[in-house]
């Protein structure tokens, strides 16, 4: 998670009218970081008007830069996938950027479709790494261990570095299938992991209204000594960073936009998700204020 002096918390009424992405493109899941003075974007890409399902469509990442959140400049593509590797050869799916020893680090989903195709969701997923010394050349690294038997992976990687344990956690949605669950690993370097395990376990019926991927975009922060797990739809509250996240707490309010992140500016906090139609998706933040264990957003 970006953290900064609360001096660079952008206008309320700037951010209330952003709606980026870049030209001819668009934005889905995505992740910042901060280096030299400058926020730097990595999000899927694709041509606007195409979905995932389409070729040539969320088969590579864009990289977008800005000096303050609001405007944005595109500056390139990084990554692809491997048409011969074994782990992200089909697409490539949410990135999630993290600064460790100088040398930064991106976890994705790689998707490789199985063969034969039966249906346009057969396909296996795999947390890939890669490695950066300037965020523009990125040399991949062999991909991240596949959980236990009898625990699925999905998508949508998130790494907390606990200050207090010195360790590294990557989360994804898993468990006993690709909807209700949140796995996470351990780690001191982030080249080698513990087995994977559930963290988090939601239930359909504790849903207020339906949803198809609940605990998509998982997203840990730790707030006045309370860690909060953000998903999607609502979020769970916990006090160890690998496995102590119970219940499950709707937002008070619907909010437009899914594949959500936060980025922390002293106590206050800018939450950013992606917004409009298909293939039209773009990126749009507003401001997420916790108090106690409630949160709630300024929009």
């Amino acid at each position: 998670m970006i953290v900064c002096d609360e001096s660079y918390f952008p206008s309320l009424e700037a951010i209330s009218k952003l709606h980026y992405a870049p030209e001819g493109e668009f934005v889905k899941d995505h992740s910042f970081v901060y280096h030299n003075g400058l926020f730097h974007l990595f999000s899927i890409s694709g041509p606007a008007g195409t979905t995932w399902q389409d070729s040539g469509s969320e088969e590579r990442f864009s990289h977008s830069i800005s000096s303050d959140l609001v405007n944005w400049e595109f500056t390139e593509h990084v990554l692809a996938i491997n048409w011969y590797g074994k782990e992200d050869k089909s697409k490539i799916w949410a990135p999630f950027v993290i600064e460790h020893n100088g040398v930064f680090h991106i976890f994705y989903s790689g998707i490789s479709y199985n063969e034969p195709r039966k249906s346009p969701g057969d396909y296996t997923i795999r947390t890939c790494h890669a490695v950066s010394k300037d965020l523009k050349t990125w040399e991949k690294r062999p991909a991240v261990p596949p959980p236990p038997e009898g625990i699925v992976e999905c998508q949508d990687a998130h790494v907390y570095h606990d200050a207090e344990t010195g360790k590294f956690y990557l989360y994804c949605i898993g468990g006993s299938n690709r909807v209700t669950g949140v796995i996470v690993r351990t780690s001191t370097d982030l080249e080698t992991w513990r087995p994977a395990k559930v963290c988090f376990r939601i239930r359909l019926e504790d849903m207020p209204y339906r949803s198809t991927h609940p605990t998509e975009s998982p997203f840990v922060l730790k707030h006045e000594g309370n860690l909060f797990l953000l998903l999607n739809d609502g979020y769970a509250v916990g006090n160890e960073p690998d496995g102590g996240f119970t219940g499950f707490r709707p937002y008070g309010q619907r909010l437009p936009g899914f594949a959500c992140e936060v980025l922390r500016f002293g106590n206050r906090y800018l939450r950013s998700a992606v917004h409009g139609s298909r293939g039209y998706y773009r990126l749009v933040m507003c401001e997420m204020q916790i108090e106690g264990l409630d949160i709630r957003f300024i929009t």
